[in-house]
């Protein structure tokens, strides 16, 4: 996507929250979204981990939900060059309320109906990513790293 940046001073305590809003655009629903958490210290900045969100897992809705407990993890899994997810986890979870905002004029059960045919279309896409990559990975052809 986007290298969207942002540092914002936390709530202190046990749970942390910040509050804090990102919107962008893009076409490319084959693609995945990495959500990385930092300490900032006074002398270097630590990792706390990270998380990879595949676009074709996000929901579409113009409502506010309550949002998804997501596991951070330590390291990134990646398959030819190609982030694919992450591992070890690190006892850290992050709260986040992600979604595709539907289109403005879309609404009731024109709304639900295209929400619908999106996470169709979506589940679509990930079964054919899927199976592209498998095959690129099972073929005689490909060299593995």
């Amino acid at each position: 996507l986007q290298n969207v940046k942002s540092t914002t001073v936390a709530v202190k305590g046990n749970q942390p929250c910040w509050e804090q809003e990102f919107i962008f655009e893009t076409n490319r629903l084959d693609n995945g979204m990495m959500l990385e958490l930092w300490n900032k210290g006074v002398l270097w900045d630590k990792l706390i981990g990270v998380h990879y969100m595949p676009l074709t897992s996000v929901q579409y809705s113009n409502e506010t939900g309550a949002g998804k407990w997501l596991q951070i993890d330590q390291e990134l899994e990646t398959r030819n060059g190609q982030t694919i997810g992450t591992s070890r986890p690190t006892g850290h979870s992050l709260l986040v309320d992600v979604r595709f905002e539907l289109p403005f004029d879309a609404q009731g059960s024109d709304a639900e109906e295209l929400q619908a045919k999106l996470q169709a279309l979506n589940k679509l896409i990930e079964v054919n990513v899927s199976r592209m990559c498998h095959s690129l990975l099972t073929s005689p052809d490909c060299i593995h790293s």
